[in-house]
């Protein structure tokens, strides 16, 4: 099954920020800035851009979504707040679960959640994909671990996390298209 045509990261039209499809065009915590370059990094606004692409010609495999997870979710929160002056969300994710969002101002916005049972603390990078479908094939046929199949994000898309041989923990990330 193919992705629908079209972009996988847009552009407010009001700011020039990269957004998610589907997520709100005003909503700080689910944009992108939009100088923030790509490239081998991506990098703050001062930095030259990498063979002159901008955020909103990001390229599955770009890390587009950082998730924390913390023993501590509010000494996490607390301490990014007080040293980086990040600004935080809380999301509505049910009894069950504690979420926020977060946006550094620069660079991909993320999340702030409880760490995995079993799992230490730990941050988890989210690469764009077209297919999490297939990317979880490749990860597999190349020595990667699921941790967690396939899931659908409500209103945003669907991930899958995965160890990396070596034992890092990341994740896949295909956005809904509108």
């Amino acid at each position: 099954m193919g992705r629908p045509a079209g972009p996988l990261i847009e552009k407010r039209k009001d700011s020039g920020a990269a957004v998610l499809p589907g997520m709100p065009s005003e909503d700080p915590f689910h944009t992108l800035p939009s100088d923030l370059m790509v490239g081998a990094q991506l990098g703050p606004p001062s930095v030259e851009p990498t063979e002159g692409k901008r955020m909103t010609d990001i390229k599955p495999g770009a890390i587009v979504h950082a998730e924390l997870a913390s023993n501590d979710i509010a000494a996490t929160r607390r301490f990014l707040e007080k040293v980086f002056a990040w600004k935080f969300k809380k999301e509505e994710m049910g009894p069950d679960m504690e979420y926020w969002t977060f946006n550094p101002g620069s660079g991909p916005a993320g999340g702030l959640m409880p760490a995995m049972e079993g799992r230490p603390p730990s941050t988890v990078n989210y690469m764009l994909v077209e297919s999490v479908d297939a990317a979880v094939k490749k990860i597999t046929s190349n020595g990667g671990t699921i941790l967690v199949p396939k899931q659908e994000i409500p209103k945003v898309g669907w991930c899958a996390i995965f160890e990396i041989p070596g034992g890092v923990m990341a994740a896949v990330f295909q956005p809904k298209m509108p």
